[in-house]
């Protein structure tokens, strides 16, 4: 019970809950954006509501809930003249992270949405990794030696933006390159999605996300890949990745968690995207 409750009162993912009430409660038309924490960490929401005039929500928080969880959280509370902007990490194009991981079983958990928990999680992986968490969680609590730059609910702003490192300098540590391959059948899935998500009248980009340029220089073949099968299966990214390819000193602590001058940067650019269509 200790780790559960404090889990619903504190956790990062546990802000799925706030982010969702606020997509329940926002009339339409509205945007949202899905997507891992790229879109997490690297959104304003605020100047895009004042840009294009239209209430924003941001439904980031980690690439491990799986693509295919998210775009079935939101798409019961779309409506016809709401816009969705899909900005998945390249990883979201392989079949497991598409899916979800640890993650999601996590969020699952907290949520309470047993039937799914059951058929979804891999219970090889998932256990040890929940067993990890609470060692965590109970060395937080009794010595209370958290940085103050650890990721909780509470650091996000009303749109469902990450704000918590604002005011921290940016610490990229080099990540490997991605090693996932993506699969045409997951983009048939989301292409088939999208077309549902059209028929009701919802408008729809995909976008996409931020990336490290020294990542990318390693990952550029592979993302190419992707940008080609979503242009063969007729759901084109509305910019060319690299567009969203940003120099180091603007990300905060992964390829793709952008600094707030680096956020600032990526919305600008974003709004002018959204503005041409």
């Amino acid at each position: 019970m200790f780790y559960t409750n404090k889990n619903i009162t504190d956790s990062y993912i546990a802000s799925d809950f706030d982010k969702h009430n606020r997509l329940i409660q926002i009339s339409s038309p509205k945007i949202v954006f899905i997507g891992g924490s790229n879109i997490a960490f690297g959104l304003h929401s605020e100047l895009i509501k004042d840009s294009l005039h239209i209430e924003p929500v941001n439904m980031g928080i980690s690439a491990g809930i799986g693509l295919k969880y998210m775009l079935k959280e939101v798409i019961p509370h779309l409506k016809t003249k709401d816009i969705l902007v899909i900005i998945p990490e390249y990883e979201q194009f392989s079949p497991k992270l598409y899916c979800g991981e640890e993650t999601l079983s996590e969020l699952l958990m907290i949520k309470k949405e047993w039937k799914e928990l059951v058929f979804q999680t891999d219970w090889v992986v998932f256990p040890s990794s929940l067993i990890s968490r609470v060692i965590t969680d109970i060395i937080y609590h009794f010595t209370n030696k958290a940085t103050p730059e650890r990721y909780s609910r509470i650091k996000f702003n009303e749109y469902g933006d990450y704000i918590g490192h604002w005011q921290f300098k940016h610490h990229l540590i080099s990540a490997p390159p991605i090693t996932s391959s993506f699969s045409p059948k997951v983009i048939e899935d989301i292409k088939g999605i999208i077309l549902q998500l059209e028929h009701k009248g919802v408008k729809i980009y995909l976008m996409p996300p931020c990336y490290h340029a020294n990542n990318y220089s390693l990952d550029s073949q592979r993302i190419l890949s992707i940008q080609k099968e979503l242009q063969k299966q007729g759901i084109p990214f509305l910019s060319n990745p690299e567009r969203y390819v940003f120099n180091d000193s603007l990300f905060y602590d992964t390829q793709y968690h952008l600094t707030k001058e680096g956020g600032l940067i990526r919305t600008q650019r974003l709004i002018e995207d959204l503005k041409r269509k």
